[in-house]
């Protein structure tokens, strides 16, 4: 139905089923932790040997017009988060967790380079060191008011506020902006004509419709979340995603002990939902195991 062998990663969910039961939560994460670390300290050597060597071990995106540019798997998206909840707690080796979190985001910044990711990531975690400290009220409000100036100080005058002002439309990068708008459009527009079933999902590979529109290029499907994935399944997102959404809400809610990992989990994944949609094309088998992860029964 997907077109794409990966998804046999789903067959994999019993032996996870196995490793939660057996080896405990925490142990998965720090196997996740490390396996995202490996990913992360890739995708920078490749990055590195092709800037500054010109020796290339990987495809080149035909794409990209300045630095190698790999997309960060999910897995180095969510790991800063993991990383900094682990870290916090004091649960296992917190160099380890530092050093995971601090090369997931230099991989994220300086190799995705995807601008939406990286202030979302920020926000979560700056979340987390507020969730961190939510039952102290001075603590809280101290922590609050810190982030709070050195955030805004980062706008006005730092590189926050470029990365913010880089989304206007007469920015440099003001022609992604504009292509966005118009594929919002688009794949609204194909979403209404075909609201039930949508256009029909494509196969791995060719998950975005090659629609030429001069400067702009091709529209790309998971370049506007929800929307393309509305576009392509229809309403049959409800069920495959809007639903599990609100199932993964209601599992965080009643397990105070994943609360401060939980809840920016599900605001990154809510954040992607009208940009990059970290479930799509076609949900990602990643987002099978965030379910399993939360609404495990063993984590109540």
């Amino acid at each position: 139905m997907f077109g794409s062998y990966y998804y046999f990663f789903v067959l994999l969910l019993p032996v996870f089923n196995y490793l939660l039961d057996k080896l405990g939560d925490v142990y998965i994460l720090e196997v996740l932790e490390t396996t995202a670390l490996l990913l992360s300290i890739f995708m920078l050597v490749v990055a590195v040997l092709m800037n500054f060597a010109g020796i290339n071990i990987t495809q080149v995106s035909k794409q990209r017009e300045n630095n190698i540019r790999l997309d960060a798997p999910i897995l180095v998206q969510m790991m800063p988060m993991i990383s900094l909840f682990l870290s916090m707690n004091r649960i296992g080796k917190v160099r380890k967790h530092v050093l995971a979190l601090f090369c997931c985001m230099l991989a994220l910044i300086y190799v995705g380079q995807s601008r939406w990711c990286t202030l979302l990531i920020i926000a979560c975690l700056a979340l987390m060191i507020l969730l961190q400290h939510r039952k102290n009220a001075a603590l809280l409000f101290v922590y609050a008011l810190v982030l709070g100036l050195v955030g805004l100080a980062l706008i006005i005058h730092g590189p926050l506020g470029q990365l913010m002002r880089s989304f206007s439309v007469d920015s440099v990068y003001g022609a992604s902006t504009l292509t966005r708008i118009y594929e919002t459009d688009y794949y609204w527009e194909l979403f209404k004509a075909n609201p039930v079933n949508g256009t029909g999902l494509l196969t791995y590979g060719t998950s975005s419709y090659s629609i030429i529109t001069g400067p702009f290029n091709n529209f790309y499907v998971d370049d506007v979340g929800i929307i393309g994935a509305l576009a392509v399944m229809g309403l049959w997102v409800i069920p495959t995603f809007i639903i599990p959404f609100i199932i993964l809400i209601h599992s965080i809610a009643r397990k105070p002990q994943w609360k401060g990992l939980g809840w920016p989990i599900a605001l990154y994944i809510l954040g992607t939902m009208f940009a990059l949609l970290i479930t799509f094309p076609y949900f990602d088998p990643f987002w099978v195991l965030t379910l399993a992860f939360f609404c495990s029964k063993r984590n109540v």
